[in-house]
């Protein structure tokens, strides 16, 4: 009898634990959202919904869209165009790829975020960079030439404004995708959405296509 007392007493003991573990944090494995959203860039499978560069895409064919590929090895590739480009951070104008730190990008408007980077506050110079990275929107600081779009430092005016426009169409595509999916991916690629047959450049559209 003793022995079955005891018996009863651990299994009741397994069971009263078992329900009394914690629900998963963000860091065990369960919703990565917040952490996704601080890093800029990741997909969460429990709520189904990524990140990219701060904003929000609650479509996964346009996450994996604008989510560039790793190389792994470069060597391995089949396409001298694209182990030169991988090294050069160019495009291959024979496949339609175009790389930048050792990653592959089928997204104009990926590839051109892809070239801002993060920074500390101890790295920026003045008081209007900080301002600037801060910024809910996209900011440029004049005297030191340097701008911020989505929290990311841009060398140059020029690569600002690109990056602005980038951010532009994604945000754009990230809403027309609860719409239409296929045309929020043409959108960041610069193809056609074959179910409205509508041809995008440059996140706008173009024309209407007659049969794809």
């Amino acid at each position: 009898m003793k022995k079955m007392q005891v018996l009863a007493m651990l299994i009741a003991l397994v069971v009263t634990s078992a329900l009394t573990v914690p629900a998963l944090s963000d860091d065990e494995g369960g919703c990565v959202c917040k952490r996704n959203r601080e890093a800029g860039n990741g997909w969460c499978s429990s709520c189904d919904v990524g990140w990219v560069h701060r904003v929000s895409v609650k479509s996964k064919k346009l996450f994996q869209a604008l989510e560039g590929q790793e190389v792994a090895d470069v060597e391995k590739l089949e396409c001298d165009g694209c182990r030169k480009a991988v090294k050069e951070n160019g495009a291959c104008e024979s496949c339609k790829a175009s790389f930048n730190e050792g990653r592959r990008y089928r997204s104009p408007v990926a590839l051109t975020l892809s070239k801002g980077r993060m920074v500390c506050d101890s790295e920026l110079g003045c008081d209007g960079c900080r301002s600037a990275q801060t910024s809910s929107g996209s900011k440029y600081c004049a005297p030191c030439h340097i701008g911020f779009v989505g929290g990311m430092l841009f060398e140059g005016e020029k690569m600002f404004k690109k990056a602005r426009a980038a951010m532009m169409t994604l945000k754009k595509a990230s809403s027309t995708a609860r719409k239409c999916e296929s045309c929020a991916v043409a959108m960041v690629t610069d193809h056609k959405c074959k179910r409205c047959r509508l041809e995008f450049k440059n996140g706008r559209k173009i024309r209407k296509v007659e049969k794809i």
